[in-house]
This record gives structure tokens, sequence and C-alpha cells, in this order.
């Protein structure tokens, strides 16, 4: 993604900074999201439920939430924290979950409706025009696909 688009998350997302994964430490410069820009908006909604949860934590608490990693992984957005408190669990990982599996559905590189598509072993999530583009094909494209799975 985009230095600048990584920048607008950790603008608005405080949590969206990078740190150091062993001391917790920020690192004053946007979390790295290994991934399109057509997944940016799909990020940011997942960050805009992430802080509706955090506000319901108590004012007094010294909970820290913690973004650890953002990926694309086989075609998939994978988004890893740290701990979560009880109170939010359930609705974080609830959102977690579904950006996920909604990320299956969108160009990775464009953010038009996509399916997963592969170019040898790489496997993406793209619309077709960006599939082409890129060289990658469906699938259940059996006739153009000239390797086994």
């Amino acid at each position: 993604m985009k230095e600048e688009l990584e920048q607008k998350l950790m603008d608005k997302f405080k949590f969206m900074e990078a740190r150091n994964v062993w001391s917790g430490e920020k690192l004053n410069f946007p979390m790295p999201c290994s991934c399109g820009e057509g997944w940016f908006q799909l990020i940011w909604n997942l960050c805009e439920k992430i802080e509706t949860e955090l506000m319901k934590l108590p004012k007094n608490s010294d909970y820290e939430f913690m973004v650890l990693q953002v990926k694309e992984k086989y075609g998939i957005l994978c988004f890893y924290t740290g701990s979560i408190p009880s109170l939010i669990a359930d609705a974080i990982f609830n959102a977690i979950c579904e950006a996920e599996g909604r990320s299956t559905t969108i160009c990775e590189s464009c953010g038009a409706g996509g399916i997963t598509k592969h170019r040898g072993n790489w496997i993406r999530t793209l619309c077709n025009q960006c599939g082409e583009e890129l060289g990658y094909i469906d699938f259940n494209d059996k006739e153009n696909c000239n390797e086994e799975f």
C-alpha cells in the first residue's frame, strides 16, 4: 500500500502507528500495510469498527490496543493484533473476521469486485481487468491453466 494511505490510517487511528513488537514502543511511522491500495477502504472501515469498540473501555483503563501486522496472504487480508480485553474481544474478533472474509470479494489492486486468481503459485484477489493486466487467471480456468495444484 502507498505510504500516503498508510499515513492517513495512522493520522486517524493512532493504533495504526508501527510499534516494536517486543516493547510496544511507538516507532513514529505508519503501520506498513503489505497489501494493495484496493483494500484501503476495507481496512479503514475495520479500523472505524475497532475504534468504536475501544471507546467502550473504561476511561481510566491503561490498555493500549496494538496492531502487529496487516498483510495479504493467499489472496486474503490478514489483520493481526496484540491482546484484546475480554470486554470487547468478541466484537473486535468478529469485525476482523468480517473484513478478512470480505477481502475475498474485493480487488486488492483497485477496490472493485474481485475473485481469487493465481499466477503460478501466487494467489491474489483481483478483478478481471487487474488480473489480466498482472497475468493472473481464475482457478476455474482449466483452458488457460497449464499447471496442476
